[in-house]
């Protein structure tokens, strides 16, 4: 994509290629590291669902480049990563399934423990959304990891946090009670057939049926080909607090209270529960992407500033209290 390729690498800032954890896919990113004297916590950044770049561009924001960029300034390093099949790294993101975005995220943790060098420091992870997820996951399988950061991470299962997210998307876009309901028992017959039917050809079959009356059928083959494909099923049937719960290092977690995506109502009871020692906090005024919103909806991402805002701080200020970044790094 024409966008890397022409992209300024900050100062502090290096391009680096490394190995999927099956060494099939190279997987291209960043590595910004603070120009002061270590040891420096160092966290690889896990961006959320679709084809997204190291800067996890979308809606015509970049938060991760300006979350690297402050936490950077804060002394904290960064690799950030074009997901398989996107930007320069290579892979299929069309083929790609949990388990390998999961292997991607633990090549990238030994990515920056081979770049930790001689003065040391902490090495952690920090995601957004499904990035929360699969940071969990891969903690959960042993990369080692000092501290994880979940940021607007789920804490039920990909069909429950569906069930929800459509609920409130529905009741927000103004539908009757009557609609509602109808669309309600749609979703809920399209994502047990996605959990429940393993065989792919009946899967896509019978989506086809539930959904052909009221899709297009070009738009329909397209809405098939992603709600019966593997990474989609593996989506609705895990629970990121199964993982959760094997996990041994601090946790931060943090959600914003206009998030309709993944509402902290329903998931920061869930993460308590099985990470009762987290610091779990909620923040005022802001959406899914981090910015601070007035509805919370989609549809104001793109109007919005760029979103992340105050987060770089607060993992420096949570690290500094758990006494894995030093305040005297000059």
């Amino acid at each position: 994509m024409s966008w890397c390729a022409a992209m300024t690498i900050p100062t502090g800032a290096t391009s680096v290629v490394f190995s999927s954890a099956d060494c099939h896919v190279e997987l291209a990113g960043t590595f910004t590291e603070p120009q002061v004297n270590g040891p420096f916590p160092l966290a690889v950044m896990v961006p959320g669902s679709g084809a997204l770049d190291r800067d996890a561009t979308s809606f015509g924001h970049q938060p991760f480049a300006r979350l690297a960029t402050e936490l950077c300034d804060l002394g904290v390093a960064t690799l950030r990563y074009d997901k398989r099949g996107t930007g320069l790294s290579g892979g299929d993101l069309a083929t790609a399934g949990i388990d390998d975005h999961v292997s991607d995220v633990m090549a990238a943790v030994d990515h920056v423990w081979s770049r930790r060098g001689p003065i040391g420091g902490p090495v952690g992870i920090i995601g957004h959304s499904e990035g929360a997820a699969n940071a969990t996951y891969a903690a959960a399988l042993g990369a080692q990891v000092d501290f994880l950061v979940l940021l607007a991470g789920a804490g039920v299962s990909g069909m429950d946090l569906l069930m929800e997210q459509h609920r409130r998307l529905s009741t927000a876009a103004g539908l009757s009670d009557e609609a509602c309901e109808e669309a309600r028992e749609l979703q809920d017959h399209v994502l047990r057939t996605v959990r429940d039917i393993d065989d792919y050809i009946r899967r896509a079959q019978l989506l086809k049926e539930l959904l052909a009356p009221m899709t297009d059928g070009h738009e329909l083959n397209t809405e098939i080909e992603q709600l019966a494909s593997p990474w989609f099923q593996d989506f609705v049937r895990r629970d990121p607090t199964t993982a959760l719960v094997q996990v041994a290092c601090p946790v931060l977690a943090i959600w914003g209270d206009l998030d309709v995506q993944v509402p902290p109502e329903l998931h920061v009871p869930a993460i308590r529960a099985v990470a009762p020692g987290s610091t779990v906090e909620v923040w005022p005024g802001v959406n899914h992407l981090f910015q601070q919103a007035t509805t919370g909806l989609p549809d104001e991402y793109a109007r919005l500033p760029e979103g992340m805002a105050g987060v770089a701080a607060r993992v420096s200020s949570w690290l500094g209290q758990i006494g894995l970044l030093r305040r005297s790094t000059g």
